[in-house]
């Protein structure tokens, strides 16, 4: 980084209670506001849908289900994920457990809310695949990754290695799913006037977020605005456009008034994507000092039929965390009816650092060598794959400036030895590494002579 440091300038804003949040703004003058049911199965059809009640109920402006939705642009799976169209409501089909079946738009919350309730929904069901250890035998190994990175690097034999040890782990490690809960639900408020949409919406991605509502609704770009002066916190939850923000911009349109939508908490578990559960193998071998001759790891994780997958990098931290001769890293996809997957804070690198780093933990225990020696015997200057020298790498310096921070030196040696009442005291370690994400960049330079004044 260049430069002095600065102050948040929202910082004062936040705390004070000042920051205006999407759902919050007041610009597009009184609104009406929208509710979403989501479907009461996991995979089906609707058979029959009655909208008769809701539309009578005091307050509501519109009613929509699958019959009557307004065309919307075709769902494509671009390459770049955050700037994909979001079209709602498409058909009779229910891929997941929640997925909108009834927008309503009524005077009030709670009056949307009611008429959405009133809806009466026939489904028929059908047998679905929910659990990913019972059918993790139907996986299917990808070619990339969604960042773009090969799903499987092989370097060296893996099995001849382990079968040689003479040290090795080869465990099993399962990582559940993860949800954000942002402070703010994911909100939106929508205004169409003049044959323009501005939407006030709260989002991580501003320029792709106005490309898929543009594409969604079937508009120019430069007929569409996106606000978001705060976002409320978003882990990746906010990274992508959500059925609020297509209803609220829909809505809009149809109505000519401004209208809000907003999550329940409980539709955020279902409406925005998570982290994928997955299923670890890591297999280590070494040799009786603790450099390590072989390592692997696969990771098999939940995919959604919804949209294409989100295939998180897992595996991709034992590339260049520790060196060894021999390496096989490999992502697969078991496809289930269940949302679709995305991006969580640390997607792919926290799952499968979990993993890789407690099987180090026990390769330490079975060579009896302390955890962090074990590491830093392995650490590298050189990319293990790529085999060229790194522009920088601080992992040995921060082991041990954290050993000595921590004292690690006296910690208790023997597992589950110290209590403090109830409680067991432990100390623990592990390491840590992130991919960064370069794109290609061009730089301006100009060099000018300034005189000194006379």
């Amino acid at each position: 980084m260049i430069g002095a440091a600065i102050n948040r300038i929202d910082g004062p804003l936040k705390v004070s209670g000042r920051a205006v949040y999407s759902y919050e703004r007041q610009e597009a003058g009184p609104p009406l506001y929208g509710f979403i049911r989501g479907a009461a199965i996991g995979k089906g059809r609707i058979r029959h849908v009655d909208v008769s009640a809701a539309e009578t109920a005091p307050g509501v402006h519109l009613v929509w289900t699958h019959l009557n939705v307004p065309a919307q642009g075709a769902y494509v799976p671009k390459p770049t994920m955050f700037d994909r169209p979001r079209p709602q409501l498409t058909s009779d089909r229910i891929t997941y457990s929640g997925e909108p079946v009834v927008f309503v738009v009524a005077e009030t919350f709670e009056a949307a809310r009611h008429a959405a309730g009133l809806v009466c929904i026939d489904y028929e069901a059908e047998p679905g695949v929910f659990d990913l250890r019972r059918h993790a035998d139907n996986a299917e190994k990808p070619e990339t990754l969604s960042i773009g990175a090969p799903a499987e690097i092989r370097m060296g034999d893996i099995d001849a290695a382990m079968a040689q040890g003479p040290v090795i782990v080869d465990e099993r490690y399962d990582t559940p799913y993860h949800f954000s809960q942002a402070m703010e639900p994911p909100a939106a408020l929508a205004d169409w006037r003049g044959g323009h949409l501005t939407v006030y919406v709260a989002t991580q991605m501003v320029a792709q977020t106005r490309t898929a509502i543009a594409d969604t609704l079937m508009l120019d770009e430069k007929q569409v605005t996106v606000d978001a002066a705060f976002v409320g916190g978003g882990f990746g939850s906010k990274l992508y456009l959500h059925a609020e923000g297509v209803f609220a911009a829909l809505a809009a349109r149809s109505l000519g008034r401004p209208v809000k939508v907003a999550m329940t908490r409980r539709q955020v578990f279902t409406l925005t994507g998570h982290r994928p559960e997955m299923i670890h193998r890591v297999r280590l071998a070494a040799n009786p000092d603790g450099k390590l001759t072989a390592l692997g790891h696969d990771v098999n994780m939940q995919g959604g039929t919804e949209a294409g997958p989100w295939i998180e990098q897992a595996a991709t931290v034992a590339r260049s965390l520790y060196a060894a001769p021999s390496r096989l890293t490999r992502h697969y996809i078991t496809t289930l009816d269940v949302k679709a997957s995305e991006a969580v804070r640390g997607p792919g690198e926290l799952p499968g650092l979990i993993a890789f780093e407690t099987a180090m933990d026990e390769l330490a225990f079975a060579l009896g060598i302390d955890p962090v020696e074990l590491r830093l015997k392995n650490d590298t200057d050189i990319d293990p794959e790529l085999n060229i020298p790194l522009s920088g790498r601080r992992l040995a310096d921060c082991l041990r400036e954290g050993a000595r921070q921590f004292g690690w030196d006296e910690r208790p040696r023997t597992p589950a030895s110290r209590r403090e009442g109830r409680y067991l005291i432990g100390y623990g370690m592990a390491a840590g590494i992130r991919m960064h994400f370069q794109g290609a960049t061009e730089v301006s330079i100009s060099i000018r002579k300034v005189l000194a004044p006379s």
